[in-house]
């Protein structure tokens, strides 16, 4: 499974690969600058263990006869709700909204990396950036400002000048990426409709996906639960567990995205949870337990515009 760190979709690998980078970093406040030696191993505070999260409603059985889109197969319904995620993905390119991200991080017991990060979540030539605004509740400035800018400008002059062909294959393999691990679902776990949740007010089926038995590859050790929303066909609630380990990070990681219907229709991510403990490298393989946040919020809709103003004078010689 994947689960992105610069968008809201299923790209797990990245993030996790990110959160591990991410707690090498020193903490260091809005302004200070790094310098080029290994980064330091952060230092600890005191401070309380990460709060279990809150449990999810119950899931109940369903009603007997079931009526709706409980009566589809499994296969199908999970089918179904890969095509809601994926055009949850399209539809984000229309939009620009804030990604507040807050990460922690454990180590036996002790906080020792606590940021959180604004930035605005934009599509530039058809391809997710995040534009960082604030760090800790400081918005950046002087060094940190200029730094951010020439890596938007940059980002800008690099997608503009990619050509039709480049530019659709980065955006057909973004946008497929988040959505492979969920297409087919049936066909590499044992799904079943498990019951029915209210999550947010939507009473949903829940698509429930264990290992079949005799599997061993480790990307399969996985319990996923996907809640539905059958009058709107809105995917609401994706929920993955980790089995077993897998490349560094323990059984009973857990990643966890909500989306919520904007206008009450259109299905976009309000929240994307991550939590897990990793072996980092760069720390001496210790054993960090990361919990990080993502809340999207203040979804605007993106339009270009052109303005065409009348000049006096012929046109210019073409080259």
């Amino acid at each position: 499974m994947r689960f992105p760190t610069r968008t809201p979709l299923f790209a797990v690998a990245s993030l996790l690969l990110a959160c591990a980078a991410a707690i090498a970093q020193s903490t260091q406040a809005p302004g200070a600058t790094q310098g080029p030696s290994a980064p330091a191993a952060p230092t600890a505070t005191t401070a309380a263990p990460p709060a279990t999260p809150p449990a999810d409603p119950p899931i109940l059985p369903l009603s007997d006869p079931p009526t709706g889109l409980a009566v589809l197969p499994p296969s199908q319904l999970s089918d179904l709700a890969a095509e809601h995620i994926r055009a949850a993905s399209v539809r984000l390119q229309d939009y620009i909204y804030l990604d507040t991200e807050h990460n922690q991080n454990y180590i036996d017991g002790a906080l020792v990396v606590d940021h959180t990060t604004v930035s605005e979540s934009i599509f530039i030539g058809g391809l997710p950036y995040l534009r960082k605004l604030s760090v800790d509740g400081h918005p950046l400035a002087g060094k940190d400002l200029a730094q951010e800018n020439k890596l938007y400008d940059n980002a800008v002059k690099e997608r503009t000048s990619l050509n039709e062909e480049t530019r659709a294959r980065l955006m057909k393999h973004d946008i497929g990426k988040k959505t492979d691990d969920l297409d087919h679902l049936a066909s590499r776990f044992n799904v079943i409709i498990a019951g029915h949740q209210v999550l947010d007010d939507h009473d949903c089926l829940v698509i429930d996906a264990t290992p079949i038995r005799g599997t061993t590859d480790p990307d399969l050790q996985r319990h996923i639960q996907i809640a539905i929303d059958p009058t709107t066909k809105n995917v609401i609630n994706v929920r993955i567990e980790y089995l077993a380990d897998d490349n560094g990070f323990d059984r009973g990681t857990l990643l966890e995205t909500r989306y919520h219907l904007l206008g009450g229709t259109i299905a976009l991510p309000y929240e994307q949870t991550f939590d897990s403990v990793v072996q980092v490298p760069q720390l001496l393989n210790k054993k960090i337990h990361v919990v990080k946040t993502h809340t999207y919020s203040n979804y605007r809709k993106f339009r270009a515009t052109v303005t065409i103003e009348s000049v006096d004078g012929p046109p210019p010689p073409e080259n």
